[in-house]
């Protein structure tokens, strides 16, 4: 009998195809949204551009809740199939593995990528530090918080101020701080903050800069969805200049057209970083509206060289989240950063609650 050659494909059931289809679709966006950080701060057009926007918005929650969706989902799959034991749910393993895998791979960063993250000092070493009269380094102190615009009690704003004053706090930067809000702490700040800087004519990313070291203002971006403030700190008048802070507010990337707005911001910083001739340190600090783990995120570190101020204590490294301060624990999203360039040394890191602020503020 005469046979013809070719190839004998297993029958697949409708569950195989599911759990198939599923464990592709999984693999296939979270391979493209990890290599997707070497590119320029550009939307891609038409619906490859929706895409990527879904994709990054999907992904923001890719973190600790990923991870504690996977688990729980684990848990589901292994009762579901003690359950009905003659469905072969076993099957959808693989797409559990790659979801977990995702949710490892963005909440344990500061311990798989050591290389865009710097530790702070521990307890300990700061304290031996102090002691060593050879150690000549200036410290200071940076407060960054996004206090809320619609945050305008008296009783809060200063208890605001007597968190930055209390906590012996050097720069302040205050982000949607609004006019109301800004003639408030002038009054209360004065005494202890003599340089300023501020923009409140777009309340949603107004800012306020308060320092107790003179600065000069090298570049600033104050628009309606978008706030980029470059500074020049130094000792004290007239002295040598210590460090250039930089900070940023972008518009959430609400659809894929702000996208677009929200990574020319960010391609902005990363310019205003690359494009400095000095060898000055640097400290970056925002509310970014996007993941650490986002490619404009991961970009940003890549073309400026910075690396990631992170707590030396292990839980606040893998607990990083700073909104929205509503949620669980679990489930707050790390858009909140401070960058520093390799010369700076992070001596403490922690957050912060801010009263009534819809974020945790971050002192370092």
């Amino acid at each position: 009998m005469n046979s013809k050659p070719g190839f004998l494909l297993p029958r697949l059931s409708v569950l195989d195809w599911l759990a198939l289809v599923l464990f592709c679709s999984l693999f296939a966006c979270g391979a493209y949204y990890i290599a997707s950080a070497d590119r320029d701060f550009l939307v891609k057009p038409g619906l490859f551009g929706f895409a990527d926007w879904v994709l990054l918005i999907l992904f923001s929650f890719a973190g600790l809740p990923l991870l504690t969706f996977g688990l729980v989902g684990a848990l589901a799959l292994i009762g579901a199939q003690f359950r009905w034991p003659r469905i072969q749910f076993w099957k959808f393993i693989p797409s559990l593995f790659a979801l977990l895998a995702m949710g490892c791979w963005a909440t344990f960063r500061p311990f798989l990528f050591s290389d865009q993250f710097v530790i702070a000092d521990r307890p300990e070493q700061n304290a031996s530090s102090h002691g060593d009269e050879s150690d000549r380094s200036v410290r200071v102190r940076i407060l960054h918080a996004n206090i809320y615009r619609f945050n305008v009690a008296p009783a809060n704003l200063q208890r605001i101020a007597d968190l930055a004053v209390s906590e012996s706090v050097d720069i302040l930067i205050l982000h949607e701080l609004r006019e109301e809000q800004q003639s408030f702490l002038d009054m209360q700040l004065t005494e202890s903050y003599p340089y300023r800087l501020s923009s409140t004519e777009h309340p949603y990313f107004g800012f306020g800069i308060y320092s107790n070291r003179p600065f000069f203002v090298r570049n600033l971006i104050a628009g309606r969805i978008e706030a980029l403030a470059s500074i020049r700190v130094q000792a004290f008048p007239g002295c040598d200049d210590l460090f250039d802070l930089l900070a940023v507010h972008p518009v959430a990337p609400f659809n894929p057209r702000i996208l677009g707005v929200h990574r020319r911001t960010i391609g902005s910083l990363a310019e205003e970083i690359t494009a400095r001739k000095s060898a000055i340190p640097v400290v970056v600090t925002g509310d970014f509206n996007s993941v650490e783990w986002s490619p404009d995120r991961r970009n940003l570190l890549q073309k400026s060289g910075l690396r990631q101020a992170v707590s030396s204590d292990r839980w606040e490294q893998v607990f990083r989240g700073t909104y929205d301060t509503r949620w669980w624990e679990t489930f707050r999203l790390p858009i909140d950063a401070v960058l520093v360039s390799g010369d700076i040394r992070v001596l403490e890191l922690r957050r912060v609650a801010i009263p009534v602020s819809d974020h945790l503020g971050l002192l370092r």
